[in-house]
């Protein structure tokens, strides 16, 4: 057999079989969803061949048909926290968080919530945050950088940290310059 016709054999079938592993993660996760919707906050462990979160995963419910995932990486420092939203049966992934937890702190270095914006499911994802870094994690404070490029709409982020989310402005953003938001938890 041609050697480039036995490579993409190869590779299809792993497609095929990333595939059937990722049909069987999301069957997964919704029989999981579906047993505890009635819950605020749950843990569950599953295997990692099967492309399902770590052990150290925690579901929570944002609102009906909302949930939230927490997926914390087990090594490094500052370790990434990936947050995935599960919303009108779409995935999103517009959270980039990292726990150091050397500092005991949680950075939010970027939240876009896409196309699902103005329908306050940032800001319930944040209060989820801020529960399971209290239930489990040794984190006492969460931080967000506000960069220069967001000077021009820096009204509507001091309303979504501080009026909606109460996060104290530590230094406001200027056109040249960060500015720093923080909530103690």
């Amino acid at each position: 057999m041609n050697p480039i016709t036995l490579f993409l054999e190869q590779k299809i079938t792993a497609l095929e079989q990333g595939h059937e592993n990722a049909r069987q993660a999301i069957a997964f996760l919704v029989s999981q969803l579906n047993q505890h919707q009635d819950k605020e906050i749950f843990f569950f462990f599953v295997d990692k061949v099967l492309a399902s979160p770590p052990k150290d995963t925690h579901v929570v419910k944002v609102f009906t048909d909302c949930y939230q995932l927490f997926v914390f990486q087990r090594e490094g420092n500052p370790r990434l926290i990936r947050t995935l939203i599960f919303f009108n049966g779409k995935v999103y992934d517009n959270f980039l968080i990292r726990l150091d937890d050397e500092r005991k702190l949680c950075e939010l270095e970027d939240i876009d919530m896409g196309e699902i914006k103005n329908h306050g499911i940032a800001s319930v994802c944040l209060k989820n945050l801020e529960t399971v870094l209290r239930q489990t994690h040794s984190a006492n404070r969460i931080i967000a950088g506000l960069a220069p490029r967001d000077y021009e709409r820096r009204q509507h982020l001091y309303y979504f940290y501080q009026s909606k989310n109460g996060y104290e402005i530590r230094r406001p953003v200027s056109r040249t310059s960060w500015g720093l938001v923080e909530k103690r938890l």
